[in-house]
């Protein structure tokens, strides 16, 4: 039966430490190489933060990112949910309220635009200008940043708070955000209404007649897992909700089994 796979990047693809384990290289390279299979990327990440995955990236046909709000089919764009400069006004100043560090993230642009005491601890500097190391590339600071002036579209934001309840309270003070929690203190916040299944669901309308794939192991993928034909979560999920809604459990990544899985369940 022909198959769509969509894969998470961060715990799935790459380690935490953004390394592709050889096992993981070998099974993309060998799906890719399969007429029946159509590969897709599934992540958090932008266009910009996807680069790191290197040769393997071309390999890969199919695009949901920021959570489901650019979505790429075939080179093609065929879907993108913006933030108003009005929406990000909103949330900014509420962020302010709670002490709450944001990001902003364009398509390839991104850039960390509020300042708290838990941004203050990722700083690093040359003495000209500050960044973060995000995604295993550097983030810049920009400290100056007005919402009048800003020249590219923005997507999803980051945000950085140590405590999740405070994050979780005032996304819903905004009401259209969604926050998908991933490193301790910090999360991506996204439209409620957008999240990697219904891009995926965006793409299955191009390829009814194929079987849905998904695999992942955080917060963002509890989605997309249960709209799978088949679900697998990655052994090092930390999450209850990933293992509950997947149907298979593929070794943590850092075994470097993911090929030897796959074959032993006849996905390749």
């Amino acid at each position: 039966m022909k198959k769509l796979f969509f894969f998470d990047i961060d715990g799935t693809l790459m380690t935490r430490e953004y390394v592709i384990h050889p096992q993981t290289r070998q099974l993309i390279q060998a799906l890719a190489k399969d007429p029946n299979v159509k590969l897709g990327i599934a992540t958090g990440r932008s266009r910009g933060g996807i680069s790191n995955l290197g040769d393997l990236l071309p390999l890969f046909e199919n695009l949901v990112l920021m959570n489901g709000s650019y979505i790429i089919a075939d080179k093609k764009t065929i879907h993108e949910q913006k933030l108003s400069k009005e929406l990000l006004t909103k949330i900014i100043n509420k962020g302010k309220e709670y002490s709450i560090g944001l990001g902003i993230i364009g398509l390839d642009q991104r850039e960390i635009v509020v300042i708290n005491s838990d941004v203050e601890k990722l700083i690093e500097t040359d003495g000209k200008r500050k960044w973060i190391i995000k995604e295993g590339q550097q983030i810049n600071v920009n400290e100056n940043f007005a919402v009048e002036t800003l020249d590219y579209d923005v997507y999803q934001m980051w945000a950085f708070h140590e405590d999740n309840a405070v994050v979780e309270k005032f996304s819903q003070e905004i009401e259209v955000l969604k926050p998908y929690f991933s490193r301790p203190g910090r999360s991506d916040l996204v439209y409620r209404y957008f999240n990697k299944a219904s891009g995926i669901q965006k793409l299955q309308e191009l390829y009814p007649d194929y079987q849905v794939v998904c695999i992942g192991d955080g917060h963002n993928d509890i989605e997309m897992l249960k709209l799978a034909d088949i679900g697998i979560a990655m052994g090092n999920t930390k999450y209850e909700e990933v293992l509950q809604n997947a149907q298979l459990v593929a070794p943590s990544i850092e075994k470097n089994q993911l090929y030897d899985f796959f074959k032993a369940n006849k996905l390749v």
